[in-house]
């Protein structure tokens, strides 16, 4: 498993004083780069501040690697926050030993466009010569990056030139920390981690004997990856070109260095799965094919021992797995037309409750794998599907036919899940995990609130009584006056994002209830006008049944 670290440094110089026994296997930064794909984030523990399980997350221990590596993962990063760790008033800037024996990799994250430099190029020079001690007897599979997206004006020089000196005095403090530091690989970046501001300003530290790569993030197209706008779309030819230029333009305009995507990755909460599954399947392999590594971005607990947390859709860690192999998945298909009146997916196979059966058609992205099985369990279906008599598939679609849909479905079932299938394919392509609900329409617990000044200091849950799919698509903030509440720009969007209030910001959900957020509810005091929000529920019909409706009346 390769692990590595990042931070800052110095112009002052410490006598070497590490000398390590054994040898050193050099690796190249192409070799480190490509053996660490795909890679996997340690996301909110060491990084968390003040320490370590302050954002919620389980302490790592050495099983959460094996898991992370037992899942596929080849490489770790791991974030840490070290500007809570150093001993208070010390002029030396001595990182709490305690500390620096429990991590592994590092970031304190300056803003380049106005603090104390010198000082804090004294810190990090201190921080990375104890780092470089510490550790200079890792072997080469241990990289240290110099910094966490660190901040600035993109537009200035200046600060990136400081970046630039940032980057030469850590490769001087590790190299005069001694050990094997001077033949380590080191992981170089531009402001804000972008690959833009890397172009424009990256300078390599001078006399840097050390192999390098560069790294920079990637989140965007953040209405998508953060569902900002209850925008659920992706997948078009037009997303395709954006992103495969996006990546490939890096590769461009560093032809001869490893690139790797140090962070990526979509919050499963509020994403549609079919459309995630496109989104990693394409980055992934638009990254393979530019000779690109990924290291996803993920809460630690994903892979903690007996984790209450998992990641929240193993299908997608398969189809990043496969895809960094170079493996075009089969997979899921949807909607990619944002002016589209609703919105399907054949990431699931919906029955509403009440509605006629008949042959079910799911169109899937094949992309030249065949099915070989599918495996039934949690329901009444047999262990595997029996081609020809419960599903039919051609060039562009499998249809369930109307025999297996009435035994899945039958007359006097319940809405809920009804049974969870396993689509396997050839070629080494991931597996689907394709669950069927029965569904109605969703019902909260109260739909008429009076809130004031006082009690929208607070955020409002709600229980939700689900009747299907568990898992909020989208909600909107509509006045009484027929005007939106949040997002107006929305109104000359697509009826599919019309509306929308932004997850996380506005408003929120779990397995039992659903939130408007304080800062939802104080402006809707401030407007002093009745809100209707709609919790719409999928399958995203574009009807409103399978919406849940909440009216908040503010009161003086």
């Amino acid at each position: 498993m390769f692990k590595f670290l990042h931070s800052l440094a110095l112009v002052t110089t410490t006598a070497a004083q590490l000398t390590c026994p054994g040898s050193f296997n050099k690796i190249s930064a192409w070799d480190f780069s490509a053996r660490l794909n795909p890679g996997w984030n340690t996301g909110n523990t060491l990084d968390a501040m003040p320490t370590e399980t302050s954002w919620g997350q389980q302490p790592l221990v050495n099983e959460t690697f094996t898991n992370a590596k037992n899942r596929g993962f080849k490489g770790i990063r791991i974030p840490v926050t070290w500007a809570d760790h150093f001993i208070a008033n010390d002029a030396n800037y001595t990182v709490d030993p305690a500390w620096l024996r429990r991590v592994y990799d590092s970031w304190l994250n300056p803003d380049a466009t106005g603090f104390n430099r010198n000082e804090t190029l004294a810190k990090f020079y201190r921080f990375w010569f104890q780092i470089g001690t510490k550790l200079g007897c890792k072997s080469s599979l241990l990289a240290f990056e110099t910094i966490n997206e660190p901040s600035g004006n993109t537009s200035k020089a200046e600060d990136g030139d400081f970046l630039n000196n940032l980057h030469a005095n850590m490769v001087k403090a590790i190299s005069d920390a001694g050990g094997f530091n001077k033949d380590r690989v080191v992981i170089l970046c531009g402001l804000s981690d972008g690959y833009t501001t890397a172009t424009q300003y990256l300078k390599l530290p001078p006399n840097m004997t050390n192999p390098w790569a560069l790294t920079w993030h990637m989140y965007g197209p953040w209405s998508f990856t953060a569902a900002a706008f209850g925008d659920t779309i992706w997948g078009s030819d037009a997303d395709n070109t954006d992103m495969y230029n996006n990546i490939h333009w890096g590769r461009t305009n560093f032809t001869n260095v490893p690139i790797i995507i140090g962070e990526f990755g979509i919050g499963t909460a509020m994403t549609e799965t079919a459309a995630r599954w496109k989104y990693y399947d394409f980055v992934v392999n638009s990254a393979y094919s530019s000779n690109t590594s990924v290291m996803l971005w993920d809460a630690s607990s994903s892979f903690a021992p007996n984790t209450t947390q998992p990641y929240g859709d193993q299908t997608a860690l398969d189809i990043i797995i496969h895809a960094a192999k170079g493996v075009h998945n089969a997979l899921a298909n949807s909607t990619e037309n944002g002016n589209d009146p609703t919105y399907w997916s054949s990431s699931q196979l919906f029955q509403k409750l009440g509605s006629p059966i008949q042959d079910t058609n799911l169109p899937f992205l094949w992309n030249n794998k065949s099915i070989t099985s599918i495996s039934c369990s949690d329901g009444p279906c047999q262990p595997i599907l029996r081609k020809g008599v419960d599903y039919q598939t051609n060039s562009q679609n499998i249809t369930f036919t109307k025999d297996f849909m009435s035994s899945l479905f039958p007359s006097n079932a319940q809405s809920g899940l009804k049974a969870n299938m396993v689509f396997h394919f050839d070629q080494d392509a991931a597996d689907l995990r394709i669950p069927a609900y029965l569904w109605s329409k969703p019902s909260l617990a109260v739909t008429n609130v009076t809130i004031t000044n006082a009690t929208a200091q607070n955020d409002l849950w709600v229980p939700i009584k689900y009747a299907g799919m568990p898992q909020v698509a989208m909600a909107t903030a509509q006045m009484i006056n027929n005007t939106y509440l949040v997002n107006s720009w929305t109104q000359w969007s697509g009826p599919m994002i019309r509306g929308a209030a932004t997850y996380g910001d506005d408003w929120s959900y779990n397995g039992t209830h659903v939130a408007v957020l304080a800062s939802d509810l104080q402006q809707v005091i401030a407007a002093g006008v009745t809100t209707v929000f709609t919790f719409e529920c999928y399958p995203r019909t574009g009807t409103g049944d399978n919406n849940a409706i909440l009216t908040i009346t503010p009161r003086e």
